[in-house]
């Protein structure tokens, strides 16, 4: 990414393999949630995985985290994007 190549979805995913890249208004977000609100997160996905056919991650515009200040996180979401929520939280 830092070479400007774009993330890279899994090859196993609705799109295949292909490089995206990631919306300077989701990384804003991760940066504010960091240096304003003091979070720490462990993000668990970008591009990658599998999601919805439609799914943001595809488009660079979402994030999962799986552990939020050091304490795991997501039992009990709704699943989205034909996706469970039970291993992280799903921000978009």
């Amino acid at each position: 990414m830092a070479k400007g190549i774009g993330a890279a979805t899994s090859g196993n995913s609705h799109v295949g393999y292909k490089r995206v890249p990631l919306d300077p208004r989701m990384l804003r977000a991760l940066i504010t949630l960091h240096d304003r609100y003091g979070y720490k997160l462990r993000i668990s996905e970008l591009v990658g995985g599998v999601h919805g056919k439609n799914s943001r991650h595809y488009r660079g515009l979402s994030f999962d985290a799986n552990f939020i200040n050091g304490i795991h996180v997501g039992s009990g979401a709704p699943p989205q994007e034909g996706h469970d929520h039970n291993t992280h939280i799903h921000c978009a």
